[in-house]
Parts: C-alpha cells; sequence; structure tokens
C-alpha cells in the first residue's frame, strides 16, 4: 500500500488523534495480512522444492497478529508519515503565502513609534466590590491601553499557528519563515498589578 497524494488529504486526515488512529489501525492490519500471505507463499514454495506435500498455514488468526503486529505498525507509522509530508508538500505555496504575509503584517504591527517592540501588558486590577469584598481581573493591552491592536496581532498569530503540526515537514525555507513570523508574534509578557484603595491606586510592574 502506498501513502495518499497531498491533494487527497487534509489537516484532520493525517494530524487529528481519531483520524491517526484509525488510519494507523487500517494500515496495521493490511500489513498484517500481506507478511503473512508472504510467509505462507514462501513456506509453500520450500515445501515445492522439497518435493513435500503442502502443509496448512500453522497459525491462527490471533498468532498471525502477535508475529507481525510491531513490524506492521512500523510500516503504517511510515505510510502515515509520507503522508503527513505529502500534505505539507502540496500546500507548500499556500503556507509560504500567508507566512510571508504575516511577516509583513506584524512588522508594521508589533513596533511602536520609537522602534522598539510592544509588550504584552498584562494589568491585574484590584478593588473593592460594594461588599466590602476584594476582587480582581485581568485587562490584557499592548501601548496605551491599546486593546485593538492587540487584536489584530492575535489574528495574524493565530494565522501562523495553523501550521504549528506542519513545522517538521517543512523546507528549510519555510522553517526558517516560519520561526521569523512566530518570534515576531510572541510578546514578552509585563504584569502589573494595580490596587485600588481609598480612592488612590498603587501599581507594581512584574516581568
Amino acid at each position: 500500500m502506498s501513502a495518499r497524494d497531498g491533494q487527497n488529504l487534509d489537516h484532520l486526515s493525517v494530524f487529528h488523534e481519531g483520524c491517526v488512529d484509525t488510519r494507523l489501525k487500517e494500515l496495521t492490519q493490511y500489513f498484517i495480512g500481506q507478511f503473512a500471505t508472504e510467509e505462507m507463499r514462501q513456506m509453500a514454495m520450500e515445501q515445492r522444492k522439497a518435493f513435500k506435500q503442502i502443509d496448512p498455514y500453522p497459525f491462527n488468526q490471533e498468532e498471525v497478529r502477535q508475529k507481525f503486529f510491531d513490524r506492521a505498525k512500523l510500516e503504517a507509522e511510515k505510510i502515515l508519515e509520507q503522508e503527513r509530508q505529502n500534505l505539507v508538500d502540496f500546500k507548500s505555496d499556500y503556507i509560504k503565502t500567508v507566512l510571508t504575509q504575516a511577516v509583513k503584517s506584524l512588522n508594521q504591527l508589533v513596533y511602536d513609534s520609537t522602534g522598539a517592540k510592544y509588550k504584552m501588558l498584562v494589568e491585574k486590577a484590584v478593588s473593592p466590590d460594594p461588599s466590602g469584598r476584594w476582587d480582581s481581573r485581568d485587562i490584557v493591552y499592548v501601548g496605551d491601553h491599546n486593546f485593538a491592536l492587540l487584536d489584530l496581532i492575535g489574528k495574524v498569530s493565530g494565522r501562523i499557528k495553523q501550521f504549528n503540526d506542519y513545522r517538521p515537514y517543512l523546507s528549510e525555507e519555510l522553517k526558517a519563515l516560519f520561526q521569523e513570523a512566530d518570534s515576531l508574534s510572541s510578546l514578552e509578557i509585563v504584569r502589573i498589578e494595580k490596587v485600588q484603595k481609598s480612592g488612590k491606586s498603587q501599581k507594581t510592574e512584574t516581568s
């Protein structure tokens, strides 16, 4: 059995856990049958050469499975790896287009007017509620409370992360492009704690 062409595959068929398990079971069973058939033919040929009567195959179904399972599973895994490679190769032009656009967009989004890269600010606001209990919530932004810009960066980052599973199968060129895009989208996180007391606020920062 040969690996399926990339044009006939999608991400789920070769990376989703359930689909992968089903495919590996199917391939393993196929190769068990192939190895058993090959052994039967070999045994029959040897008996013919010795001018002996051809005996029935001496192993039952469970014995055949136990005998060939490890070898068959290894061959199944090789086929799956080739199918993953075929899919990534088929989508390589699309991947390059998306990553190139992501790098271009991020270079425009992640740097402020001074050329410094934005940091993701996580502000933990702590204040008393009407009942007197302390309430806390996280406020996440970049720059001067720029929530929209952080959302845009997150959307571009999401387009990059769709290729996370493909990374081991990318060409060297695409691996470098993926690394560049991923690095640009990764912002240093700075945590700020803001405590509201008696109408005044106190702020502390930690990276």
